[in-house]
């Protein structure tokens, strides 16, 4: 069966030891950009390609 993709994300990759240390989150994807709604990138990203 094929099926047609509209987008692919591609979210992966593991922090550095620093930015771990200050973020403590192991993975990237799920690092929060707003102090306010601290919704991970990840949930942005999949509600951008969504709209």
């Amino acid at each position: 069966m094929v099926k047609d993709f509209k987008a692919l994300l591609l979210a992966g990759g593991k922090t550095k030891h620093a930015l771990k240390k200050v973020t403590g989150q192991e993975y990237k994807a799920i690092l929060t950009i707003d102090a306010v709604n601290s919704q991970p990138i990840i949930y942005h990203m999949v509600k951008m390609l969504k709209e």
